[in-house]
């Protein structure tokens, strides 16, 4: 696979020169290929604006190459985008001011989500619903552990959605702490069932250990959800502990279970935090179209600087 990389990456280098020609601006995602966008770039003469998201703060921080990666991408794009505010800090120290366009530009969320009607009366049984690859940083076995630690009154179920490496361990670990008829492992899903998933359960949980701005917990609060998350930039960004969920220390096993017995001390808490987070995504006006908006504005400013 390593052998492949330089064949992809020239692909993709080859790619921007030959459609690049007849455009104004690149965009791309992610370090790697704000690289390669930004060689092209440079190359055709036009802007290039790169976004950047949490795996990248992650990567830099652990790996020399990737970091020099980043600080190349830097160096190479016109525009620069963090999905969050913490992403946006870190730029913002790692740019000359003037040279190179920093901005926050929030994902939004679709109108299905928005368009959710949901009741919390007389619940019997609490449906949790965890999104996410099932990957070491994504911190599954805490909320596993943590179902096990839960002493509470009302029953509680968890569905993983996703896969990944993990999957085998969390199996057995559900296993072991007598979990595996209250957990429902249902492997990845397309995105547009994403709605209809969120619909059928009451609570999201997110323990991550790192995240850039998890569009999982957007797309819960859009949907009405009280969020339980891990007290980690980009989350603590979105959830309002006490208000829309709860925030607990990541990987703390006995937090979490007593954040998910105090979400439950009242039913009206439920649809209060729930409501509060559908307002929350309203004020805030996180939606595509707000997205595309500043975008386009983005890409105007940096095509006026390049003239």
């Amino acid at each position: 696979m390593y052998l492949l990389l330089p064949l992809l990456l020239g692909g993709m280098l080859y790619a921007c020169l030959r459609n690049g020609k007849t455009m104004d601006v690149i965009h791309a995602n992610w370090a790697i290929c704000g690289v390669v966008a930004g060689l092209a770039g440079k190359a055709l003469g036009i802007s290039v604006v790169t976004t950047l998201r949490g795996e990248d703060m992650t990567r830099a921080a652990c790996k020399l190459l990737d970091k020099l990666l980043l600080k190349l991408c830097i160096c190479l794009s016109d525009g620069m985008v963090g999905v969050s505010q913490t992403i946006v800090d870190f730029l913002r120290q790692r740019t000359v001011p003037g040279k190179t366009h920093v901005c926050l530009i929030e994902n939004g969320v679709d109108d299905a989500l928005l368009s959710i009607q949901r009741e919390y009366n007389d619940i019997k049984i609490l449906r949790l619903i965890t999104i996410g690859s099932l990957i070491p940083r994504k911190g599954m076995d805490v909320i596993l552990k943590a179902l096990n630690a839960y002493t509470g009154q009302i029953p509680l179920t968890l569905t993983i959605v996703g896969e990944g490496v993990e999957e085998i361990a969390l199996r057995r670990l559900a296993q072991e702490n007598d979990l595996a008829e209250r957990v429902h492992f249902i492997g990845a899903v397309k995105p547009d069932h994403i709605p209809r998933l969120l619909q059928q359960h009451d609570v999201l949980i997110l323990a991550s250990y790192s995240e850039g701005r998890p569009n999982v917990i957007l797309e819960a609060m859009a949907a009405e959800m009280p969020v339980i998350g891990s007290d980690i930039p980009g989350v603590d960004e979105l959830v309002r502990d006490g208000e829309t969920g709860f925030l607990f220390k990541a990987g703390d096993t006995s937090e979490l279970a007593a954040s998910i017995d105090s979400l439950l001390q009242t039913q009206a808490s439920l649809r209060r935090m729930g409501r509060n987070a559908r307002q929350d995504i309203l004020q805030r006006g996180l939606v595509w179209q707000t997205t595309a908006d500043k975008y386009s504005t983005l890409y105007r400013t940096v095509m006026r600087a390049n003239r």
